[in-house]
């Protein structure tokens, strides 16, 4: 690749492509970026080498097993501290109506996908109401429990007159770029997914966010709701 460079003292690269290419020998001075999801490789490379530094960032620090990969936890700042700084707008929380998950099968901790599905059908028609009454007008992201939910939700927004459109993995790279293009421009009101959005997209005019995916992942929680929280002109909370 045109952009590999090894003998420069500062290498920026996706966790998957050093997996594959191997790490670089001599590495000293590791920087592990969203560390909460640990992955094999890094794990093993950060036990295996005694001499290596690592500092590992993430605004969500409570994946089970970190205490073994990391000797310290610096907390640089708390939301509030972020808010009352102006780096965060405060957030409003409605329960608008809860998926019912009483006796729902429970899989590695979290509610089964197949469970969530079912349950989050149930409340699709209520989402469009509940968003009319609560976040009317608002840009707005969704997180629903798979990508047929998903297209599921959109489709009851367009049939109710409301632009929006789904994004999955599955959706061409040409046709993400334009989709998040037209929910910055405010051509599209509703933005609908299941878990792609949760890491890393920044779309500071997104003020509500639909959670349609009950959870018990504090991680998975948090992330998500960041996505609504960054400050943008006008946005007040």
């Amino acid at each position: 690749h045109w952009r590999y460079r090894p003998n420069e003292p500062i290498q920026i690269c996706s966790a998957q492509t050093i997996e594959k290419r191997g790490f670089f020998p001599g590495c000293k001075f590791l920087i592990v970026d969203e560390a909460h999801a640990v992955r094999k490789a890094t794990a093993d490379l950060i036990k295996g080498v005694q001499s290596l530094r690592v500092i590992g960032l993430t605004a969500t620090p409570f994946t089970k097993g970190l205490k073994d990969l990391y000797s310290n936890i610096v907390n640089v700042a708390t939301t509030d501290e972020l808010t009352d700084a102006g780096y965060l707008v405060p957030m409003k929380v409605y329960a608008a109506k809860a998926i019912d998950m009483a006796g729902a099968k429970v899989v590695a901790g979290e509610w089964s996908d197949k469970e969530v599905e079912t349950r989050g059908l149930q409340i699709v028609g209520d989402i469009v109401s509940h968003w009319r009454k609560l976040g009317r007008g608002k840009p707005t992201i969704v997180f629903a429990t798979n990508i047929a939910h998903s297209k599921h939700i959109v489709a009851q927004f367009v049939a109710a007159g409301i632009a929006a459109e789904h994004i999955d993995y599955l959706t061409p790279e040409e046709d993400r770029i334009a989709i998040l293009d037209r929910v910055r421009s405010g051509q599209t009101t509703i933005i609908s997914n299941s878990a792609m959005l949760a890491e890393g997209l920044d779309i500071p005019q997104l003020e509500v966010m639909i959670l349609a995916r009950p959870t018990k992942s504090l991680i998975r929680y948090i992330q998500q709701a960041g996505r609504i929280l960054r400050p943008a002109e006008g946005k007040a909370n």
